[in-house]
C-alpha cells in the first residue's frame, strides 16, 4: 500500500517536473497553491522557501496555511519537508529552509479536523 500526502498530490497535479529554464537560462522552481503569483518563478543562489513564496507575490491572506517542499532525492525516491504555519516560520527565519534544483513548493490550508 503507498501513502500520498495532500501536498505531494498537489505537487503532482503542479508538476513535479518543476524544474524549468526560463528563456535566459535561469534555473526555476515551481510555487504552487495559495499564492497570489502561483507558477514558475527563477531561484536565485540563496533562495529560500520564504523567498520563493514572496516571488510568487506572497500567500493570500486570512488563511491559516501550512507550507511543505516536495524534494526530489532521486528517481524512486522523494522527501516532503512540511511546516505546520507558515506564520510561525516567517517568524523564526533560522527554520528556513535553502530551495535546491527540482524543489516545489506548495502553500495550503491548515485543515481542521
Amino acid at each position: 500500500m503507498y501513502w500520498i500526502t495532500r501536498s505531494l498530490l498537489l505537487a503532482i497535479v503542479l508538476g513535479c517536473t518543476c524544474l524549468a529554464a526560463d528563456p535566459a537560462g535561469d534555473v526555476s522552481c515551481r510555487v504552487g497553491g495559495h499564492v497570489k503569483l502561483p507558477g514558475i518563478h527563477p531561484i536565485q543562489k540563496e533562495s529560500t522557501i520564504i523567498s520563493m513564496i514572496d516571488a510568487a507575490g506572497g500567500e493570500e491572506a486570512g488563511k491559516d496555511l501550512k507550507v511543505s517542499v516536495i524534494r526530489k532525492i532521486d528517481e524512486t525516491l522523494t522527501q516532503e519537508i512540511s511546516f505546520s504555519s507558515l506564520k510561525s516560520l516567517r517568524e523564526r527565519p533560522s527554520a528556513d529552509v535553502a530551495i535546491l534544483k527540482d524543489d516545489v513548493i506548495v502553500v495550503m490550508p491548515v485543515m481542521v479536523n
